[in-house]
């Protein structure tokens, strides 16, 4: 398990220097090592309001799947999808926003009478990305989500090794910090790897 102690240091650079001595028998006794600051590393290119247009997409894309307007819907969820997709990397939620384009997709294809199939297809989808989820208000709690689609056996899980992680990374799949050795369903998944904050 990784720790982090953070030490601040209030007093001078000479101040620092004559206590040095005592501030590493303090990390010894604990089992930490103490490092000076790195130097400033690139800052996340995460965006609060790029995150807020996507929830006001997803939002719209709701109301109009609700209204029956699939066109607008789609258009809506399909500009949601190009800006997740361009800026996955710097938003920590992308799986959880990407799973709910899905579970609106789907709430529109059961309104279709060939629907169902596809409808099915995308939650699974969804599913994978967020993992289960509270019914909403009027579903069942069954759901059939988690059902294998016809003519299929249910979702494969399989680990995969993350390489090129150093010991200091921190390793995120769909949200969610990542453990050794850990089994994800087959499909897609959004991995954020965050390396010196």
């Amino acid at each position: 398990m990784s720790r982090l102690v953070v030490l601040l240091w209030l007093g001078t650079a000479s101040s620092e220097m004559a206590a040095e001595p005592h501030i590493e028998a303090w990390a010894a006794s604990r089992l930490v090592r103490v490092t000076a600051p790195g130097a400033a590393t690139r800052r996340s290119d995460h965006d609060d309001g790029r995150v807020d247009r996507i929830e006001r997409l997803l939002g719209e894309a709701r109301t109009a799947a609700g209204s029956l307007d699939e066109k607008r819907a789609l258009d809506l969820l399909a500009r949601a999808e190009r800006e997740l997709r361009a800026h996955a990397r710097s938003i920590p939620q992308a799986a959880w926003l990407m799973a709910e384009r899905w579970h609106v997709e789907a709430s529109l294809l059961r309104q279709r009478p060939d629907g169902a199939l596809k409808a099915r297809q995308l939650e699974n989808r969804a599913e994978i990305l967020e993992n289960e989820r509270a019914p909403t208000f009027g579903e069942s709690e069954e759901g059939d989500a988690t059902l294998p689609l016809p003519g299929t056996s249910p979702p494969a899980s399989q680990s995969y090794e993350i390489r090129g992680a150093t010991g200091d990374d921190v390793v995120f799949v769909d949200g969610d910090r990542a453990r050794p050795n850990e089994r994800f369903r087959v499909g897609e998944h959004h991995v954020r790897v965050v390396r010196h904050g």
